[in-house]
């Protein structure tokens, strides 16, 4: 299926289904491509899944403009998959939000030119070998309780990495095992933005890397944030790109991180 406008499941927006529990799968090479943004769950939505799974399958939202969202969770207890070489790609950013939503790129592959997640514990989840690529990427965009989970495959960042920004509180990013790579292409990882309480654990093996500055705490309202690494072969490096661009800052602006 291909629109010029929305596409909406379980939300009134571009003719989607208010009804609860609806299924959508999209495999063996099939298709759906939304003109603008594809709605996965709104309101009180709830119940929804929607799977992209094997190679060719692909979930596609075309919006015009970059910082618009494309591929979108709301609602509560919705769910994406992207499974087995299934592709999501966004022209606009990707957003986890609402209340216990959940994404897995299991195998598949996630592209936008941003992805965040936010609202009220939300999950994602990258494993299997997927990837997921942003120009920024951002875990707790407000909100609480948002994890990042990553035990096996990629997460990029074109831009800078975040855990905990603007008012986020409570966000998690664990990267664990040893095929676990998450990665800041071109600029800085930063854990508690302005929020409070956000965690980075980079475990098992698991591999985390920035070429330019990391910050544990940035803002004066940023308390309480961690960056943890622990177990053999764990590894966290920043540094490399620019002589200023090697040090971890932690507490940058405030005491308590």
């Amino acid at each position: 299926r291909t629109t010029s406008w929305d596409i909406g499941v379980g939300n009134e927006a571009g003719g989607g289904t208010t009804a609860n529990n609806t299924t959508v799968t999209i495999a063996d090479g099939g298709r759906i491509s939304a003109g603008r943004t594809f709605f996965l769950g709104a309101g009180a939505a709830t119940g929804h899944l929607v799977t992209v799974t094997g190679a060719n399958s692909v979930l596609e939202a075309r919006t015009t403009n970059g910082w618009e969202p494309s591929i979108v969770l709301g609602g509560t207890g919705n769910t994406l998959r992207i499974e087995d070489q299934g592709q999501a790609t966004s022209t606009g950013y990707g957003l986890v939000g609402g209340t216990s939503n959940q994404a897995f790129v299991e195998g598949g592959s996630w592209t936008a030119s941003a992805i965040r997640t936010g609202g009220t514990d939300t999950l994602l989840s990258v494993s299997q070998n997927g990837s997921l690529y942003g120009g920024d990427v951002r875990i707790g965009d407000g909100g609480s309780g948002s994890t990042l989970n990553l035990t096996a495959g990629t997460v990029t960042s074109n831009g800078h990495f975040y855990v905990g920004s603007g008012s986020g509180t409570g966000a998690k990013v664990n990267v664990a095992g040893p095929g676990a790579l998450l990665k800041a292409n071109l600029y800085d990882i930063h854990v508690g933005y302005d929020g409070v309480g956000n965690t980075m654990t980079v475990s098992g093996g698991g591999t985390a890397t920035s070429p330019r500055l990391t910050y544990v705490g940035e803002t004066a309202s940023a308390t309480g944030n961690r960056l943890i690494v622990t177990g053999p072969g764990s590894l966290y490096r920043n540094g490399g790109n620019q002589p200023w661009a090697e040090f971890i800052y932690v507490g940058n602006a405030t005491a308590g991180d």
